[in-house]
């Protein structure tokens, strides 16, 4: 028979084994999701990965007056037909740095995926997540979000990819990346 104490020990690392397991940080419950729609967007998503685009990388910094966090970065516009499909957001400061990915159908945002990290000044890179949003007609339908994840704001990171999709100019996303306004 085991004791109380051996028992609590087994479980914990029977939990800490089960969490570190790969996909075990979803925090949407696979059974739920809405399996066409997502199929459609994980299709979209790889045919505009293999396709030949057309695109313009605007090289940004913070502007003076976003001061104290000096961060930099590139922002690039994929076009299919004139038309724009991804922008891919990449880009660093002291405390973390940032690859991310909006896709459009027809002007709207329908996927987002983001390869991130944070930490402090020493270890900017010390907790580094995968997040992923799928969308359709602007309300998010499934998330995966890694563990030590930061909660995301859908709201903000939807606002994000519109402005950032209604400009290629470098101050205006210069302000919109380095100020966040």
């Amino acid at each position: 028979m085991l004791s109380l104490r051996r028992c609590r020990t087994f479980l914990l690392y029977g939990f800490l084994f089960l969490a570190a397991l790969p996909g075990a940080h979803a925090q949407s419950d696979p059974a739920a999701a809405p399996d066409a729609q997502i199929r459609k967007i994980r299709a979209e998503y790889e045919q505009i990965n293999k396709s030949t685009l057309t695109r313009k990388a605007v090289r940004w910094s913070s502007p003076d007056s976003c001061q104290p966090a000096y961060m930099e970065g590139t922002v690039t516009y994929f076009y299919k037909n004139a038309q724009l499909v991804k922008i891919y957001s990449e880009g660093g400061e002291d405390h973390g740095e940032w690859k991310e990915e909006f896709y459009f159908r027809d002007g709207k945002l329908f996927f987002v995926y983001q390869n991130n990290a944070y930490g402090g000044a020493a270890n900017p890179v010390e907790v580094k997540y995968q997040n992923r949003y799928y969308f359709d007609e602007g309300k998010l339908i499934w998330k995966i979000q890694s563990k030590g994840a930061p909660d995301t704001e859908v709201a903000q990171l939807m606002k994000l990819a519109a402005r950032l999709a209604a400009t290629t100019g470098k101050a205006e996303v210069s302000r919109i990346m380095g100020c966040g306004d």
